[in-house]
């Protein structure tokens, strides 16, 4: 039996990186919410199985994002896609609760690989509580 799309919430504010994300999420099947804010991406995370989450975003900390759904006790996995490969950054996601960092491919066919192991992990292996 075929599961249904899983929700993605993208928090993305660049068009480019989303539509990559687009890409790849069509081909693994799932459905993309789009939060281009923080303020967007509050109101989208209970509907998500997955949250993509950029770093650098014009209205505030992801960090402080990502302390405010794991202190709600939200369980959602936090996939950070960023630019930034700073140690500073990767260190201050991951001691706010996000469950992975990457840094975002240069190239288009690297960018669909990594969200390709991205989604298939944690999207179909990954099994959390409920």
């Amino acid at each position: 039996m075929k599961r249904p799309p899983r929700t993605v919430l993208v928090v993305e504010d660049l068009d480019d990186d989303f539509d990559t994300v687009a890409e790849a999420a069509g081909a693994a099947g799932a459905r993309l919410v789009r939060a281009r804010t923080l303020v967007e991406a509050r109101a989208a995370v209970p509907s998500a199985a997955l949250v993509l989450l950029d770093v650098n975003l014009p209205d505030g900390s992801a960090a402080a994002f990502v302390r405010e759904l794991r202190a709600a006790g939200a369980l959602t996995p936090v996939v950070v896609l960023s630019t930034s490969v700073a140690p500073r950054d990767v260190r201050a996601m991951l001691a706010a609760g996000a469950n992975a960092y990457h840094a975002k491919a240069l190239r288009h066919a690297d960018a669909l690989a990594l969200l390709a192991v991205i989604f298939s992990y944690w999207l179909t292996a990954a099994r959390l509580p409920a």
